[in-house]
């Protein structure tokens, strides 16, 4: 059994309705000629929705991380052929981050302080949230900047925050 046959037979992972075009299908024919960081992309997509169906937030939000990286290295390397799949990738991934109780809780201890220090850099919201680790603060205001939660400045090597 190749690798695309195990995607194909996959029952565990839930798939997109037929015709459904506003997500990646993991059974499509084009891609079982895809290997490389198309074969990655799908493959993390595949565990990613594995992991959400069964709970396991942390392990899908680092597939869907994983699965978007690899849909972007995909398109940079072959001059944007997958520019459909890295986008439907990132709707995914950041429809998965809505329903995530990191983001989810994350959010909601650092958008008051955001919105009481208009203009502070992230670099100085770290310090003001030592128990939430910086790869945390960054995925939450990264995610937050996308949905128009807040705004994100670059400002220098950091950002520059306020509510939106």
């Amino acid at each position: 059994m190749g690798f695309f046959d195990f995607l194909k037979g996959s029952t565990a992972t839930p798939q997109p309705a037929a015709g459904q075009a506003d997500t990646i299908d993991l059974n499509r024919p084009e891609y079982k000629q895809g290997c490389g960081r198309v074969g990655d992309g799908l493959l993390h997509l595949d565990w990613a929705r594995q992991a959400a169906c069964a709970g396991d937030a942390d392990r899908a939000r680092m597939e869907y991380m994983k699965s978007a990286e690899s849909w972007k290295q995909a398109n940079e390397t072959e001059g944007g052929k997958w520019a459909r799949e890295l986008d439907l990738a990132n709707k995914e991934y950041a429809d998965f981050v809505q329903t995530d109780q990191v983001y989810r809780n994350g959010i909601a201890v650092l958008l008051p302080i955001i919105k009481a220090t208009p203009g502070i850099l992230q670099t100085d919201l770290y310090k003001a949230c030592p128990g939430i680790e910086r790869e945390t603060i960054s995925y939450i205001l990264y995610f937050a900047a996308s949905s128009e939660v807040i705004r994100r400045t670059k400002k220098g090597r950091t950002y520059e925050l306020h509510a939106a």
